[in-house]
């Protein structure tokens, strides 16, 4: 069954109109059955009917098939994108194709790498989490200020699912509360990691890292909003770097939930963490 395209932001709709541009300016050379065993979508590719027929015939309703076909493939698996663009940058080469259309996917291919964390797959079971982080790539190079707001915002959503909170939880466990519960829950894990001082060095900084990511989003991100003097001016590879150590984060906190960690007794009694802890602030563990 063919997915419904979902609405596209403005900037993703302009990815896929480039991409389905490369496919034409490839012609001939395109296997449509290829591109189905690629992106694990054969059924996408032999639904459109008129797809490989008016390509052969060069039709002028094979843009539009082109068009259907890309959005979906898109739309079941966000990393055939990808995917398609490294197919049709073989064949543009081979063909000797328009060197600004290969140009112009390879800006998106280098793109797309630069915000791909290994893990991703294991957030499609949650879509509330999958929604931040689409957010964050969608905002991450034309709205830095925002993309820094939707990592607060992630890693928030992941300790909430972590924690398995429900919606009628006290308003006062919020960042440095949540951030001392889920480290609870997590030591009681690393029994296998005790003679392992480098994992658990990296587990420490946990609480550091997350903590950090919320104060990036209170001074510069939209969250509390700007005064006339305030501009925004954190070079974009720090942008990027948080934008990598949110995902990473909600990836991991992801991972450790479905593999059922126990959780200590009292794990969440975490309401004596410090009352002056601003939301944000880096903790002292």
């Amino acid at each position: 069954m063919r997915p419904e395209p979902n609405d596209l932001s403005h900037e993703n709709a302009l990815r896929v109109i480039v991409i389905k541009d490369a496919y034409l300016n490839a012609g001939q050379s395109v296997k449509w059955q290829e591109v189905g065993i690629l992106t694990q979508c054969k059924d996408i590719v032999g639904s459109e009917d008129r797809l490989e027929r008016s390509q052969h015939f060069g039709d002028v309703d094979y843009e539009g098939h082109v068009l259907n076909v890309v959005e979906s493939i898109i739309a079941r698996d966000p990393r055939n994108e990808n995917r398609l663009i490294q197919y049709v940058l073989s064949k543009l080469s081979q063909a000797d194709g328009d060197q600004s259309a290969r140009d112009r996917l390879r800006k998106i291919a280098d793109y797309l790498e630069i915000i791909n964390v290994i893990g991703t797959g294991n957030l499609a079971d949650s879509p509330h989490i999958r929604d931040h982080v689409n957010r964050i790539e969608q905002t991450l190079f034309n709205d830095p200020e925002a993309a820094i707001g939707f990592c607060k915002d992630l890693v928030e959503s992941s300790l909430k699912d972590f924690l398995e909170t429900s919606d009628d939880e006290p308003q006062r466990y919020k960042m440095p509360q949540l951030i001392k519960a889920a480290r609870d829950k997590l030591s009681a894990d690393t029994g296998s990691l005790e003679h392992d001082e480098d994992m658990l060095k990296t587990l420490s900084n946990f609480g550091q890292i997350i903590g950090s990511i919320a104060t990036l989003r209170n001074k510069h991100g939209t969250g509390h909003g700007r005064g006339p003097a305030d501009t925004f001016n954190l070079p974009q590879p720090y942008v990027v770097l948080a934008a990598n150590a949110a995902i990473s984060m909600a990836v991991f906190l992801t991972q450790m939930h479905d593999s059922k960690t126990a959780e200590p007794d009292g794990a969440f009694k975490a309401v004596d963490s410090p009352s002056n802890v601003d939301e944000g602030e880096d903790l002292p563990w």
